[in-house]
């Protein structure tokens, strides 16, 4: 930091932004810097900065935004990563996503997501026909096979060491495991990049994958484990592995702008913009595009700055000054 602060010739520091994560190293040196340099600190929700650098970056001040990635603290404690929001430079209103789903094992489950794969069936399955699914379509996906995956379920049963997670990444993982592409994760984004891998060239209308959105407490929430359930009755028909992965990817895309289109018109907003490593993805950014577009409105995303966390620190500059103003 003391290097960068010669080369850029900077003096005083009147501000420090960090993430809202208590627990990311930047937000313990954060309060340490703001008393070196006699400084406010200012915290900044992951996916607010994700959409405050595309705000930026297009010289708007105001979206419907849709944040996708692997992980990001909520307000609420959990794990966001597929939620959609009315957000301006200096607040936001989160207005639905993806359904929370549980995580047995937190991190682990993004390791293994086998076990995502257990979250989400979780409540629409019995403890013994989603034990015959994981056997059958993820025989590999316990790193200590089938005395682990006995616990993991006794975990779900007992919501015992279980994290929520509203996460479009683990759901991504989810199908790529389920799928057989992908069941354990060696480098980031693995399974999820696999997946669209997988995907390409398939024809999404050669399987059904339904995008199923529902209100649930004031919120329009998308049903990813319904969502999980079709992918899981494709196979059962032997509907051909690219065809169900090109559809996964795209009822997912159908989904989040299907919630952020029905905000932006109650909301009279006409740009819908999306960042977030899961836009990296080209058929899911593509899809997304094409929805919004067809609906009469703008879509934006990232030209100049990176769609996943390299834009996190444009974002974070950009609220913490806005919301020091105001």
């Amino acid at each position: 930091i003391a290097r960068l602060m010669h080369l850029l010739g900077l003096k005083k520091v009147d501000l420090v932004a960090h993430d809202l994560h208590p627990d990311y190293s930047t937000s313990r040196l954060a309060p340490r810097l703001a008393e070196t340099f006699q400084a406010r600190t200012i915290s900044v929700q992951h996916h607010h900065a994700h959409l405050c650098a595309l705000m930026a970056e297009h010289g708007l001040d105001e979206i419907v935004g849709v944040a996708a990635d692997g992980v990001g603290y909520g307000p609420d404690g959990t794990s966001w990563g597929g939620e959609v929001m009315v957000a301006g430079l200096d607040s936001y209103e989160h207005r639905g996503g993806l359904m929370k789903q549980m995580m047995p094992g937190g991190d682990l489950a993004a390791v293994y997501p086998a076990r995502m794969v257990a979250g989400i069936l979780w409540n629409h399955l019995d403890k013994e026909e989603l034990d015959l699914i994981l056997k059958e379509y993820c025989p590999n996906g316990f790193k200590y096979g089938e005395r682990e995956r006995e616990v993991v379920l006794r975990q779900l049963e007992r919501k015992f060491n279980v994290f929520w997670s509203s996460s479009c990444g683990r759901v991504l993982d989810a199908i790529s495991c389920l799928l057989g592409i992908c069941c354990q994760r060696t480098y980031e984004g693995e399974p999820a990049i696999k997946l669209e891998a997988a995907a390409e060239g398939g024809d999404a209308g050669k399987a059904t994958i339904n995008s199923v959105v529902e209100k649930r407490d004031g919120k329009l929430v998308l049903n990813t484990s319904k969502l999980l359930l079709d992918v899981l009755s494709a196979m059962r028909k032997h509907v051909p592995r690219k065809q169900i992965a090109a559809a996964a990817q795209l009822a997912i895309a159908r989904g989040l702008s299907q919630i952020a289109l029905e905000v932006a018109q109650s909301e009279g907003i006409e740009v819908i913009g999306a960042s977030g490593g899961v836009f990296c993805n080209r058929a899911i950014t593509v899809a997304m595009r094409k929805e919004v577009e067809m609906a009469g409105l703008k879509f934006i995303r990232h030209e100049l700055l990176p769609p996943g966390d390299g834009c996190l620190s444009v974002g974070q500059a950009v609220a913490a000054s806005k919301m020091m103003k105001a």
